[in-house]
């Protein structure tokens, strides 16, 4: 192996035999560090050669921090490297497409982690299963049993991994690679978490490699024999072996004539970590026919891996169920607003009531719609951002990456489609509770009630359930495409890369900020040449402002990480601060996500209230909350909603500081800056969407900017950004405070 210093600095092999299993050439793998230009990174690996034969078993050793661990896991396909190749099993595998590379590694490759990396919804013997599933070669229930049986885990089988030990945890990972049978095995400090006498054993187990045969339909079977044979070839007939079976999809057998403790053929090394021949031992009983695991499908192998995990993130989902539904409310409930006062206001055959009803109806759906747009995508992409360390579990473990977004859209789409359906019968009750205060501001006939027809619930469906799909999507696409090890460490946002769809998705984007810009243009000339104090004036600019906060929001996700990143710079003494702000400032895609619901409740009561402010309009507070109550009711339970669905991130970090000695004060004042940070930078950006309306208020009112800035309604925008304020430090601090009888070391484990 050429490596610099940092590189690993041994490596052992036993007996090796063959041509190599594994080929490393040149390998170069290098971390981007934020802030630094693209060729400033931290370099892991630099120019790696590499050979292990086959049959063999390979042990590197090295310093901590010198790059074992990166490497396995680049050899391994978990992660990209920079620079170089990686052959494995005559196929270099680093030349293959994302798709294809996925589907070697499922078939040859197994990995045990330095952590457990357990999927914390199943028990031990599903999650000895799993693999077999997701690969769609499951493994008999007698197969299971008897790797769980050989790591000494028979009584713990239906345990969930928060009922097992550390120890524990690691020997059933160890129990799911054994039973796979895969042709090579990496092991990253397999031992790390055992004791003595256990590390012994695993040691031994790895490279005691047993044979197995497969039957009909992929099926794993065991053979008859003893578990550990006392002598070379002991209950082995290698002259009948038929050179079919040597098909690396099915598992290779042992060498003929080769002691059972040997490696396997496609055995191959790691690090002490380290790496060894796939297998299980076989076991003593008779053969018998395949059954495979019940618990994990049956015939629907996913079933229920999917209801498992479902159950156990209850909490992310049953959030963003509820904004779906809220939404779906909000959005029905105002189409049957529209439909009982248009059919009002004919009945009665005033043609100022039909105009005013029409123009009303008009803006409160396109602030309904662009609110329930902006939150439910908001959402939904941090639902499925919650749940990336499971995503690259399931991809580690063989799930292929089309698999994955099939698997997540039809979550997205249940979650829309149940929002619409049940907003739409809870839309009525949100339509008698408007019409009332509509009547009151005389844009709705006396005696209106709420009609509702078929296709309202189309539009209900195609608005809710469309968002949640567009703005989930995206973070889908990325989980199955992000490398594995940068989804297990939380991390699969900064391992993008330039790919056709996101230069696509970056243009739309640019083309989309661009139009709102000249939009925003047109409606100042227009508001110059249409005169003060005209119809044309008003509506230009009240259509202006709304698209301010439109464009505010879209240029969100860039403004917000580097604010939030400038607010973490500030020499504010105390650790609470420090905490709060650099943890705001590294979690940019939960902040943005955060803020963005707030900011379009901000953006509206403060554009829309300056119109009123400037005589522009002259609709009363209670006029304002009928017409605009609803896009509020929206965007608050977003920004709640999102808070609460990172609750499990706020309280293992106050687990962290109690552990570390923080006093119950301090975590308090952390929890509480945390919120306040999130208002403040709804507010700051509420106020620059304001600044960017300004001109078109000022035109229309006749006024200079800055007499328009000064008429602003302060006092509207003091209430909004305080009720933002409170609310926001209450949903993280009761957040944090959930499940308030868990221990530290408790919380700790916990992964939720």
């Amino acid at each position: 192996m050429n490596a610099p210093a940092n590189a690993p600095t041994d490596a052992q092999t036993d007996a090796p035999t063959g041509a190599p299993a594994v080929v490393v050439s040149g390998l170069t793998r290098t971390y981007p560090v934020p802030g630094r230009r693209r060729g400033d990174g931290v370099r892991a690996l630099d120019g790696v050669d590499l050979a292990l034969p086959r049959a063999s078993f390979t042990a590197l050793v090295g310093a901590s921090g010198c790059g074992k661990s990166t490497l396995l896991q680049c050899v391994a396909g978990l992660d990209r490297p920079t620079g170089g190749s990686v052959r494995i099993l005559d196929v270099e595998t680093t030349a293959l497409r994302p798709r294809a590379a996925a589907g070697f590694r499922a078939d040859h490759i197994g990995f045990v982690f330095q952590e457990d990396n357990l999927v914390t919804a199943l028990s031990a013997r599903d999650n000895v299963a799993l693999p077999g599933r997701l690969r769609r070669r499951p493994l008999s229930r007698g197969d299971v049993d008897a790797a769980l049986e050989r790591v000494g885990l028979s009584a713990q089988a239906r345990h969930l991994p928060h009922q097992l030990s550390g120890g524990e945890r690691q020997r059933v990972a160890i129990a799911r690679v054994l039973a796979s049978r895969p042709d090579v095995v990496f092991a990253d400090e397999p031992t790390a978490a055992l004791d003595v006498a256990a590390g012994a054993d695993v040691l031994d187990w790895l490279p005691a490699a047993p044979e197995w045969d497969h039957g009909p339909h992929g099926h794993a079977r065991r053979r008859s024999g003893r578990s550990r044979p006392k002598r070379p070839g002991h209950g082995r007939r290698p002259d009948r072996r038929r050179p079919a079976r040597r098909r690396p999809r099915r598992g290779l057998p042992g060498r003929p004539g080769r002691p059972r403790r040997g490696p396997g053929p496609g055995g191959v090394a790691g690090s002490a970590e380290l790496a060894g021949s796939a297998g299980l031992a076989e076991s003593a009983e008779a053969p018998g026919p395949a059954e495979p695991v019940g618990s994990i499908g049956g015939d629907r192998p996913m079933t229920r891996l999917l209801l498992a995990d479902l159950r156990r993130h209850a909490g992310t989902w049953t959030w963003t169920v509820a904004v779906a539904v809220v939404t779906g409310a909000c959005v029905s409930g105002q189409f049957m607003v529209m439909r009982g006062s248009l059919a009002s206001a004919r009945a009665v055959g005033d043609a100022n009531l039909i105009e005013a009803a029409s123009v009303v109806s008009a803006f409160i759906i396109v602030s309904v719609v662009f609110a329930a747009a902006t939150v439910l995508t908001s959402t939904s992409a941090l639902a499925v951002t919650e749940r990336e360390r499971d995503h690259g579990l399931w991809r580690a473990l063989g799930m292929r990456p089309g698999t994955l977004r099939a698997v997540v859209l039809g979550q997205l789409v249940a979650i829309g489609a149940f929002g619409a359906l049940a907003g739409t019968a809870a839309g009525a009750v949100v339509a008698r509770l408007m019409i009332p205060l509509l009547i009151e501001e005389r844009v709705t006939a006396p005696g209106t009630a709420p009609q509702w027809v078929p296709v309202d619930l189309l539009w209900s469906a195609l608005i809710v359930a469309g968002s949640v799909v567009i703005g989930g999507w995206g973070a889908a696409r990325r989980a199955s495409r992000a490398p594995e090890v940068a989804l297990l460490r939380g991390r699969g946002d900064e391992e993008r890369r330039w790919d056709l769809a996101r230069v696509l998705g970056l243009l739309l984007r640019l083309a989309a900020v661009g139009g709102l810009g000249a939009g925003l243009v047109s409606a100042w000339l227009t508001t110059r040449t249409a005169g003060v104090g005209s119809d044309a004036a008003a509506d230009a600019a009240a259509l202006g402002s709304l698209g301010a906060v439109v464009l505010m929001c879209l240029l969100a996700p860039w403004l917000v990480p580097r604010l939030q990143r400038a607010l973490a710079a500030l020499p504010v003494p105390g650790t609470a601060w420090q905490v709060a702000a650099r943890t705001a400032a590294l979690e940019s895609h939960r902040s943005s996500a955060t803020v963005l619901p707030f900011l379009v409740a901000i953006g509206l009561v403060a554009v829309l209230f300056s119109g009123r402010s400037l005589g522009l309009a002259s609709v009363s507070t209670r006029g304002f909350l009928s017409m605009f109550g609803l896009a509020l009711v929206v965007a608050w339970s977003g920004g709640v909603a999102v808070i609460a669905m990172s609750a499990g991130r706020r309280r293992r970090d106050a687990a962290l500081l109690r552990a570390a000695g923080a006093r119950e004060g301090g975590v308090l004042a952390a929890q509480v800056l945390e919120g306040v940070l999130h208002a403040f930078t709804a507010t700051l950006l509420g106020l620059l969407a304001l600044a960017a309306a300004s001109p078109l208020l000022a035109g229309a009112a006749g006024l200079s900017i800055s007499d328009a800035l000064i008429r602003a309604p302060w006092a509207e925008l003091n209430v909004v950004a305080n009720l933002t304020l409170v609310t926001t430090c209450l949903a993280v601090v009761a957040s944090s405070r959930a499940r308030g009888g868990q221990g530290v070391g408790q919380t700790l484990r916990a992964r939720d």
